[in-house]
C-alpha cells in the first residue's frame, strides 16, 4: 500500500515546521474531544475502502509530515465517527475545516520545499556525540505528544477482578493487540487465556512448555503468542486455537527469562541466562549473531516503538541498547542502577526508556542515553516490572512488597494510592489497549485486573447512613471517586472484606432501593456501550459495546442472563429484538448483521454479509417479515431473516452514511436517517416496493442520528447532530412545533415510550432527556446531573439524576413502561425506574 502521507524525504523550512506542529496539535486536540481513542480503535473503525495504520496515525498525530489529503479526511471522519457514534459525511464542516488548513498546509510546503532544515531523529549517528549539559541531565521530561496531560484522578485504579487458576506463582500477563484476550503464565508450566471483560477463560491451558513459562508476549498482529519453554526455548502459539505453531524453538543454552516482538512482527528477541537473540518468528532461523555484551543474565528486552532500537537489562546492573537491524551496540551502556536490573519498557512513541531494578525504576533519554528524571522511589523492595500506558501518560511498576504503583513518568510523581490485594510479590504487569484495565501477576498465585476510574459521583456516604452499619458507610464515604457509584465501590469493599456474590448482590439492590435515582449500572462491557434493546416481552435486555461482544442481562435483577455473546470481530453498534421474540439481531464495524437466539444465545446461522461498510443500526418489521440494516456506504439493505437472503437489491438515496432506520408501527413506511452533508437528512420509503416515499426531510444542520416513530404512528421523531429534535408528521412530512433544544453535543438517540406520552433524547452531554408531549424537558448541569424541567414555566421538575459519567449513546423504554435503559461511552448501561422519575401524579400513575 502507498505510504498515506508526503516524502518523508522532503525538506522543510523552520516556519512550515512550526505550522505543522501547530496542525499536529489541532489533531491531536481533535482526538481528545472524539474520547481520546487508542490508535487501534481508530485503525479498526476506520472505512474499508481507505485504510488508516496505527503507524501512520500515530506519525500524523505526532506532525513528523503532512499526511496526504484523503488520510486525512479518512482520519478526521473515523474521529468524529467514534465520537457521534454515526458517520459523519466529508462535506461536514469540521471536515472541511481541516481539508482547508491542509490546502494551506501544503502550499506553504510547496512554495518553500528548496528550504531544507533537518529533522529529528531517535536513532542518532555514531558519530553524534551525546548530551551531557550537567544541567540537563535532570530536567523533567514531557509527556508523550499525542494528547494533553489527563486529570491525575483519571489515572487511578481500583480492583476489578481476581483471576484464580495458576497452580504456582504468576510470572507474566500480556494482552493481545485488540485487548480481547489476556494471557497469563508461570512456575506451573501452563500458559492460560482469558476474556478480560469476563474475567473467564478463553479456552484450555496451553500446556507442552516443559518447565516453567517466564514470559510471554502476542505478536502485533495479534496472531502469534510466544512463550518461554522451560529452559533452553521458546513456544509459538495460535491464541485463536490455542494450537502450537511449528516446533519450539531451542535458542539458549540455559533459561529463557524474556521475549519480545518487534513492532513490524518480523522479529521475536529472546533474552537468558547467556545473552539476547533476534529471530524470524515465522521460519524459526535465527536473525544474525547473537547480542553479546552483558556481562551476567539478561533478564528483559523490549523494542523501541519505531523497532530501530532494542533495551536490555541484566544482572550485571546495566541496561544496554542495540540496533536491532544490525545487531551492533547502540552507545554506552546506559549505567545508574546499583543492583540488577529485571525490566524495561519504552514509551508509546519511543522518548521515554523505563527500567526496573532492585533498588527502584529508572526513567531514560533512549536518544542520548542519559536519565531524564530522579529515581523513582515508592516500593519497599525490588522492582520486579514496568509498563507505560498506551498514551504514555502513565507508567505501572510492579515490586516485591506485593504493591503495583502507577505513576506520571512527565513528573515522577505517583498518582493515586499504591494499588494493594496481593499477598506476595507482583512479578508482571500490563495495561490493556485502551488503558481501562491493568493486569497484574503474583507470587500469590492470582492474576488481578484493576479497572481505571473515570470521574467522581456525587457523595454517597452520606445517603446510606445505615445501610450496613457505620464501618460501611465511611468506607463509601471515602471512595466517593468511583466511576461507577456504589456498585463499584461495593466491588472495592469485596476485593478488601473477601464478600460473597450473593451478600454484594444484596448490599447493591439495598442501595439501589434507598437511592432509585441512581441508574443502576449494568458493568461487564469494556468500552463504549453504543445499544440498548428490551425484548418484546420485557424480561431481556441486550446491550452492543465497543468490546465486540452483544451482553444480555436481566432487567428486573440487573444481573447477567448468559455468557455474551462473542462473534464480532469489531465494534457492535446496533441490537434489535423481532417482534415475535424468537430472534435477536446485532450489527457492527465488521461489516456483518447477526442473528441470534435469545434464549440460548447461540447463532442461528452464517453472518448475513455483503455490506461494503460499517451497519450502523438494525431493526425489524412489526411483522417480522424483514430486517432492515443501516450501512456506512449510504446504503439500506432489506433482509429476509428466516432465509438470511436479502429481498432485493440495496435502498440507495443517502450520499452520506446511513446512521438510524425505523419501521412505521403498521410496517408500511421505513424512515432512514443519514449525514448527506451539511444538512443532514431523513428519508421515508416503502419497505414492500423499495420506493421513496414523498420527498427527503431537511431540518437539522449536520448529520441526523436518530429517527423514531411514536406507537400510534403519527409523529416521526429525527435527532441530529445540531442537538435539536424534531418532531414532524410522517404522512405530511410537516413539523408539528418548533424543535427540542437543549441536547449539548448532539442528540444521539431518540425513543417514544409506549403509551405515547414520553419522548427520551441522550445527549453526548452524559445526560438523558425527556419531553411529555411538551410537558417535561431535561438538561444537565455541568457535574452530569440529569434534572426534568417544564419548558413552558422553565422550574426544574423534580430532583437531580445522577448517572452517566460520559455521552449517552442509545435510549429504549421498557415494554410495560416502567423502565428506561441507557447506554453510554462511560462502559455502562443503566436502568431507570421512571416512577421515580416522574413527580408529576398525572403521569408517574399510569407506570
Amino acid at each position: 500500500m502507498a505510504d498515506p502521507t508526503t516524502d518523508p524525504q522532503q525538506p522543510v523550512p523552520a516556519s512550515y515546521a512550526q505550522e505543522l506542529a501547530v496542525f499536529a496539535g489541532e489533531l491531536r486536540q481533535l482526538r481528545i474531544t472524539c474520547g481520546n481513542p487508542s490508535l487501534r480503535e481508530v485503525e479498526k473503525a476506520a472505512p474499508k475502502a481507505r485504510p488508516l495504520s496505527a503507524s501512520a496515525v500515530s506519525e500524523a498525530l505526532a506532525g513528523k509530515r503532512l499526511p496526504r489529503l484523503d488520510f486525512l479526511i479518512a482520519l478526521v471522519q473515523t474521529l468524529l465517527m467514534l465520537e457521534d457514534g454515526h458517520p459523519v459525511s466529508r462535506d461536514d464542516a469540521r471536515v472541511k475545516q481541516f481539508r482547508t488548513r491542509w490546502q494551506e498546509l501544503e502550499r506553504s510546503r510547496v512554495d518553500a520545499r528548496l528550504m531544507p532544515v533537518p529533522r529529528p531523529r531517535l536513532v542518532p549517528d555514531a558519530t553524534e556525540p551525546r548530551r551531557t549539559d550537567p544541567d540537563e541531565e535532570h530536567a523533567p521530561r514531557q509527556p508523550d505528544p499525542l494528547s494533553p496531560m489527563p486529570d491525575p484522578t483519571l489515572g487511578t485504579y481500583s480492583a476489578n477482578r481476581i483471576l484464580k487458576a495458576h497452580s504456582d506463582e504468576v510470572l507474566s500477563v500480556a494482552f493481545s493487540p485488540d485487548g480481547h484476550l489476556l494471557a497469563t503464565a508461570g512456575n506451573d508450566g501452563t500458559v492460560r487465556l482469558w476474556n478480560p471483560a469476563t474475567g473467564q477463560p478463553a479456552r484450555k491451558p496451553l500446556i507442552g512448555h516443559n518447565g516453567i513459562v517466564r514470559s510471554v508476549a502476542f505478536s502485533p498482529d495479534g496472531h502469534l503468542l510466544a512463550a518461554t519453554a522451560g529452559n533452553t526455548g521458546v513456544r509459538l502459539w495460535d491464541p485463536a486455537t490455542g494450537q502450537a505453531v511449528g516446533q519450539p524453538l531451542i535458542c539458549h543454552i540455559g533459561p529463557v527469562w524474556s521475549v519480545a516482538f518487534s513492532p513490524d512482527g518480523h522479529l521475536l528477541a529472546t533474552a537468558g541466562s547467556e545473552g539476547t537473540r533476534l529471530w524470524d518468528p515465522v521460519t524459526g532461523h535465527a536473525h544474525g549473531q547473537p547480542l553479546n555484551g552483558h556481562t551476567g543474565p539478561v533478564w528483559s528486552a523490549a523494542f523501541s516503538p519505531d523497532g530501530h532500537l532494542l533495551a536490555t537489562t541484566s544482572h550485571d546492573l546495566t541496561v544496554r541498547l542495540w540496533d536491532a537491524v544490525t545487531g551492533q551496540p547502540h552507545g554506552q551502556p546506559l549505567n545508574g542502577h546499583t543492583h540488577p536490573v529485571w525490566s524495561a519498557a519504552f514509551s508509546p512513541h519511543g522518548h521515554l526508556l523505563a527500567t526496573a531494578g532492585s533498588e527502584g525504576t529508572r526513567l531514560w533519554d533512549p536518544v542520548t542515553g542519559q536519565p531524564v528524571s530522579e529515581p523513582l522511589n515508592g516500593h519497599t523492595g525490588p522492582v520486579y516490572a514496568v509498563a507505560f500506558s498506551p498514551d504514555g501518560h502513565l507508567l505501572a511498576t510492579a515490586g516485591s512488597d506485593g504493591t503495583v504503583r502507577v505513576w506520571d513518568p512527565a513528573t515522577g510523581q505517583p498518582v493515586g494510592e499504591a494499588l494493594t490485594g496481593h499477598t506476595g510479590g507482583v512479578r508482571s504487569v500490563a495495561f490493556s489497549p485502551d488503558a481501562r484495565l491493568l493486569a497484574t501477576a503474583g507470587d500469590d498465585h492470582t492474576v488481578r485486573l484493576w479497572r481505571r476510574e473515570t470521574g467522581a459521583v456525587p457523595e454517597p456516604g452520606a445517603l446510606i447512613q445505615g445501610t450496613e452499619g457505620s464501618a460501611v458507610s465511611e468506607d463509601f464515604a471515602s471512595l466517593q471517586k468511583e466511576r461507577d457509584g456504589l456498585v463499584l465501590q461495593v466491588a472495592r469493599l469485596h476485593a478488601a472484606a473477601e464478600l460473597t456474590q450473593d451478600r454484594i448482590e444484596a448490599l447493591v439492590s439495598s442501595l439501589y432501593t434507598r437511592l432509585p435515582s441512581y441508574g443502576l449500572p449494568l458493568i461487564g462491557h469494556i468500552g463504549t456501550v453504543f445499544s440498548v434493546a428490551f425484548s418484546p416481552d420485557g424480561r431481556l435486555l441486550a446491550t452492543a459495546g465497543n468490546d465486540c461482544t452483544v451482553r444480555l442481562w436481566d432487567p428486573a435483577t440487573g444481573r447477567p442472563h448468559s455468557q455474551p455473546l462473542t462473534g464480532h470481530t469489531n465494534s457492535v453498534w446496533s441490537v434489535a429484538f423481532s417482534p415475535d421474540n424468537r430472534l435477536l439481531a446485532t450489527a457492527g464495524a465488521d461489516c456483518t448483521v447477526r442473528l441470534w437466539d435469545p434464549a440460548t444465545g447461540q447463532p442461528i446461522r452464517e453472518p448475513l454479509t455483503g455490506h461494503s461498510g460499517t451497519v450502523f443500526s438494525v431493526a425489524f418489521s412489526p411483522d417480522n417479515r424483514l430486517l432492515a440494516a443501516a450501512v456506512g456506504d449510504g446504503t439500506v439493505w432489506l433482509w429476509d431473516p428466516v432465509t438470511g437472503q436479502p429481498t432485493r437489491e440495496p435502498l440507495s438515496g443517502h450520499y452520506g452514511g446511513v446512521a438510524s432506520l425505523a419501521f412505521s408501527p403498521d410496517g408500511r413506511l421505513l424512515a432512514t436517517a443519514g449525514a448527506d452533508g451539511a444538512e443532514g437528512t431523513v428519508r421515508l420509503w416503502n419497505p414492500a416496493t423499495g420506493r421513496p416515499h414523498g420527498q427527503p426531510l431537511s431540518r437539522h444542520i449536520g448529520g441526523v442520528w436518530s429517527v423514531a416513530f411514536s406507537p400510534d404512528g403519527r409523529l416521526l421523531a429525527t435527532a441530529g447532530a445540531d442537538g435539536t429534535v424534531w418532531l414532524c408528521d410522517p404522512a405530511t412530512g410537516q413539523p408539528i412545533r418548533e424543535p427540542l433544544t437543549g441536547h449539548s453535543g448532539g442528540a444521539p438517540s431518540v425513543a417514544f415510550s409506549p403509551d405515547n406520552r414520553l419522548l427520551a433524547v441522550a445527549s453526548r452531554d452524559g445526560t438523558a432527556a425527556f419531553a411529555s408531549d411538551g410537558r417535561a424537558l431535561t438538561t444537565t448541569d455541568g457535574d452530569v446531573r440529569v434534572r426534568l424541567w417544564d419548558p413552558v414555566t422553565g422550574h426544574p421538575h423534580g430532583k437531580a439524576l445522577i448517572g452517566h459519567s460520559n455521552s449517552v449513546r442509545s435510549v429504549v423504554f421498557s415494554p410495560d413502561n416502567r423502565l428506561l435503559a441507557t447506554a453510554s461511552m462511560d462502559g455502562t448501561a443503566r436502568l431507570w425506574p421512571l416512577a421515580t422519575l416522574l413527580p408529576d401524579p398525572s403521569v408517574a400513575t399510569t407506570l
